[in-house]
C-alpha cells in the first residue's frame, strides 16, 4: 500500500469500529478505521497514531482522514503498528523485532508465493 500524504495525531476516542475521533493539526476529526477489530490494547487515549490525509482528493469519501497506524510502548521501546492491515495485532506480536512491526512485509511474501 502507498500512502499518499501522511500526518501525525492524537487518538482520542472510538465512537464506533469504522470511526475514530482524533487531533490532528490543532483540531478534533474524525478517521475512518479500516480495521474493524477491537483493537483495545492498541486504541488509547492519548496514544500517538497516523492518519492518511486525503484533503484534495477526497472523491465520494465522506472522512478526510484514515487511521494507518498507532505507537504502541513496549519494553523494548514504542513500535509502530498498521492499522491498516488484514493481519492481526497478535498474530504480529508472534513476530515483533526490536523496535518494529513489519506487517505488510508479511502480506507482500503471500501474495509473491502466489503469484
Amino acid at each position: 500500500m502507498k500512502y499518499e500524504k501522511i500526518v501525525k495525531g492524537i487518538f482520542l476516542s472510538r465512537p464506533n469500529r469504522f470511526i475514530a475521533d482524533v487531533f490532528v493539526d490543532g483540531i478534533e476529526a474524525k478517521a475512518h478505521v479500516k480495521n474493524t477489530g477491537r483493537c483495545e490494547e492498541l486504541l488509547i487515549t492519548g496514544a500517538t497514531v497516523y492518519l492518511e490525509d486525503h484533503f484534495g482528493r477526497m472523491g465520494s469519501r465522506k472522512l478526510r482522514y484514515s487511521l494507518i497506524g498507532i505507537e504502541k510502548d513496549t519494553e523494548s521501546g514504542p513500535i509502530m503498528v498498521n492499522m491498516d492491515s488484514p493481519v492481526s495485532y497478535t498474530h504480529l506480536r508472534a513476530h515483533e523485532t526490536g523496535r518494529n512491526l513489519v506487517c505488510r512485509l508479511l502480506l507482500e511474501k503471500k501474495k509473491t508465493k502466489k503469484e
